[in-house]
């Protein structure tokens, strides 16, 4: 399971139970008003707890987070597509 557990104060984002970062539903960025962010995710399996923190910075020229959505999903096809070469 994973848990951000500071730096999230306006709950911009989430964490998936996979532990992937991504902006809350609701939500949009805006780097005019905050260009990064430093969150401090949890990780625990239960047993044994561990922590890291993570900086996401906004880019100017992400817009549109379908687009955003399309690339990430593209270069994880390209990956899988690779180690399965």
């Amino acid at each position: 399971m994973f848990f951000i557990t500071a730096g999230n104060t306006n709950n911009d984002f989430e964490v998936t139970s996979a532990g992937v970062i991504k902006v809350a539903a609701t939500k949009t960025m805006d780097k005019a008003s905050t260009a990064t962010y430093t969150l401090t995710v949890q990780a625990t399996d239960g047993t044994t707890n561990d922590v890291a923190t993570v900086t996401v910075t906004v880019a100017t020229d992400c817009s549109s987070a379908s687009a955003l959505s399309a690339a990430i999903i593209n270069m994880a096809l390209a990956l899988m597509s690779h180690i399965l070469n």
